[in-house]
C-alpha cells in the first residue's frame, strides 16, 4: 500500500480510462489527480504539483505523451512518467504499459517508479 502522500497523475484524453486509472491507483493508496491531455498535464502540474509519477497516455491530442514526459524528465526535479498505450507503438525506447492493464500491473509499475531514488526520476517508463 502507498503512502497517501505519494501523489499520481493520471493523464488521458478518454475519460473512462482516466477514472480506472484513478480509481485503482486510490484502492491502492495514492493520492490523484487527472488531467485530460499534456497541456493540461501542465497546468494541473502548476496548480498542484509536485507529483511524484505521471501515468500518461501516448496518443492525446495538443500534446502527446512522449513530449509530456520529456519536459518532465528535464525538471529542476524530474518526475518519472510511466507511459501507455493501447495501439503498438514503434520504435518505443521504453517500456509502456500496454492497454487494457489490470489493477496489479498498474499498481506493480507505480511501485516500481515511486520506489527508484529521486536522481533516477528523469528515467521513463
Amino acid at each position: 500500500m502507498a503512502s497517501p502522500t505519494t501523489t499520481v497523475l493520471v493523464v488521458d484524453d478518454e475519460p473512462a480510462v482516466r477514472m480506472l486509472a484513478r480509481r485503482m491507483l486510490e484502492s491502492g493508496g495514492y493520492r490523484v489527480f487527472e488531467a485530460e491531455d499534456g497541456l493540461d498535464a501542465l497546468r494541473v502540474l502548476g496548480e498542484q504539483g509536485p507529483f511524484d509519477v505521471v501515468v500518461s497516455d501516448i496518443r492525446m491530442p495538443h500534446m502527446d505523451g512522449r513530449a509530456l514526459a520529456a519536459y518532465l524528465a528535464h525538471l529542476p526535479t524530474p518526475i518519472p512518467t510511466l507511459l501507455v498505450s493501447g495501439f503498438a507503438e514503434q520504435q518505443m525506447t521504453e517500456p509502456v504499459l500496454r492497454k487494457p492493464f489490470d489493477f496489479t500491473q498498474l499498481l506493480s509499475r507505480v511501485q516500481e517508479i515511486t520506489s527508484w531514488p529521486r536522481e533516477l526520476g528523469s528515467r521513463t517508463s
